[in-house]
């Protein structure tokens, strides 16, 4: 124990009565908790009186700068470490433990702590959010969490505040219902936000132009070659065997639609498979292929094994991992961790060494891995990019509210108290308070608009004797009718009831 530099701690109190977010944590897996406290003498240490006192000894204050304050909750792990080896007491820290996954924000327990580290392969794991290619599994899930490279102050809920090269993002309501570990949250477009921006570039209207687009054919996949990988978790030895298939032509199968995740098993008939026993990763990887690149160049196999009949359109040919390998590559199947040796593997399967695409890709000719394609003249505008720093600030939320200290929106109404609200203002607040002494904003363009067609009923209106009312249709062609039309539209036209301010 005395070569340890990190101790895990179990956190059982965080009301620090000087709010300087330090935490009360025993010892886990550890015995010298009761041997602390036996130490504690003249009087013997009293919880009800001594806690979060000067002879507290399972105070400990956190690494983070103060002006840094991390949430913590009781039952959660730390990493504690002290500055005196010999369990003095004092010069105590801790830094917060491992999360198993940033839908775990609400809670860690002590175990799914573990996952992602190197203790964690004894645990099942949650759910991926990102495919082995950095891509994510699913593109709506994109936006919800801070991304790598970006800075981010992340609450335990669905408010956070991300810090990125040139914008500032503040928000709340970033995804629906509550977060699972094991499965997918939903994003919230109507979350609440203010982002800070600068824009280095603008874009300006250009001329109508016309350009010649080539455009990927849509021509049917003939053949599938599919790969699996019987023993994925083997660490040196692999068995598996190699598909090949002729598919049914269908839209799901064009060149432009296939790809590593179409389902497509109702349109595949197999014609041959090849296996592959106790091989090493460099021979699974140069079984794979050689294979592939046999269906490239030839009709049979050198032991005499048919590929193609000699009138048989082969091309194209489109390779990918079988479902079975696929899921764990993706860590999909019963939330595995995905196997590294078959990540190895799946990044050095190629037809064409210099592609940067690896364990997938199409053969559309002999020799060839470029997408046929045709001419398309199109017409569009030509938009131009010019440099211009500009910035901006958006605001966004159902309901926007525009507060003043020192005014009130009319005679009519109250004004809005905003005492004891520094830490915030609750939904009561807003109903009770707010909502009724706030006031529409006004659309100004849409308001320029009835003005206008005020006064031009007023310069063009006409009387047909002294002392009547005007005539209906004015010289211009205004009417009475429209202007009686347009002003009853005006409530919901020119004001905006989601914006307020008093």
């Amino acid at each position: 124990m005395d070569n340890k530099i990190l101790f895990t701690a179990r956190i059982t109190d965080i009301e620090d009565n000087l709010l300087l977010n330090r935490v009360r944590a025993v010892l886990v897996d550890s015995d010298r908790n009761s041997e602390i406290l036996s130490s504690i003498t003249d009087p013997p240490f009293n919880e009800k009186v001594d806690a979060w006192g000067p002879r507290d000894p399972f105070i400990f204050a956190p690494l983070l700068p103060y002006y840094l304050n991390a949430p913590l909750a009781v039952g959660e792990d730390i990493l504690v470490i002290f500055s005196n080896k010999d369990f003095k007491f004092d010069n105590q820290y801790y830094i917060q433990s491992n999360f198993s996954s940033p839908m775990r924000g609400g809670f860690n327990d002590s175990v799914e702590a573990k996952i992602g580290v190197g203790k964690g392969r004894r645990y099942k794991t949650t759910l991926t959010l990102k495919n082995i290619d950095g891509t994510y599994r699913k593109e709506k899930v994109k936006g919800i969490f801070v991304e790598p490279g970006d800075n981010g102050i992340v609450g335990r809920g669905t408010s956070d505040i991300i810090v990125k090269d040139d914008d500032v993002i503040i928000r709340s309501g970033k995804y629906k219902g509550e977060l699972n570990p094991n499965e997918f949250p939903t994003p919230n477009s109507n979350r609440s936000f203010v982002q800070v921006s600068q824009f280095r570039t603008r874009k300006v209207k250009g001329n109508l132009v016309e350009i010649e687009v080539n455009k990927e054919k849509k021509i049917n996949t003939k053949h599938l070659i599919e790969w699996v990988i019987k023993n994925p978790d083997s660490v040196d030895k692999f068995d598996g065997f190699v598909n090949l298939y002729v598919l049914t032509p269908n839209e799901r199968v064009t060149i432009d639609s296939l790809n590593v995740n179409s389902s497509i098993e109702d349109l595949k008939t197999i014609k041959q498979r090849i296996f592959f026993t106790q091989k090493t990763k460099e021979e699974t990887i140069k079984f794979i292929n050689d294979f592939i690149s046999d269906c490239n160049s030839k009709s049979k196999l050198d032991n005499g094994t048919v590929l193609f009949s000699d009138n048989e359109t082969k091309f194209p040919i489109f390779f990918r991992p079988g479902l079975s390998t696929a899921l764990r590559l993706s860590g999909t199947f019963l939330s595995k961790t995905p196997p590294i040796h078959v990540i190895d593997i799946f990044k050095k399967i190629k037809f064409d060494k210099l592609s940067k695409q690896s364990g997938v890709g199409f053969i559309y000719s002999k020799d060839n891995i470029i997408a046929p394609t045709l001419t398309e003249t199109n017409q569009f505008t030509e938009d131009q990019t010019i440099l211009d720093d500009t910035t901006s600030t958006i605001i966004g939320g159902d309901t926007l509210y525009l507060l003043s200290h020192a005014s009130t929106s009319s005679p009519s109404k109250t004004k809005i108290d905003l005492s004891n609200t520094l830490y915030g203002i609750d939904n009561d607040k807003v109903i009770d308070n707010i909502e009724p002494n706030t006031s529409s904003m006004v659309r100004g363009e849409e308001l320029l608009e009835l003005i206008n067609l005020i006064i031009r009923f007023l310069i063009t209106h006409a009387h047909p004797f002294p002392g009547e009312a005007p005539v209906s249709v004015t010289e211009d062609g205004s009417t009475i009718q429209n202007l009686l039309k347009e002003f009853s539209l005006a409530t919901n036209k020119i004001l905006n009831k989601k914006i307020k301010l008093n």
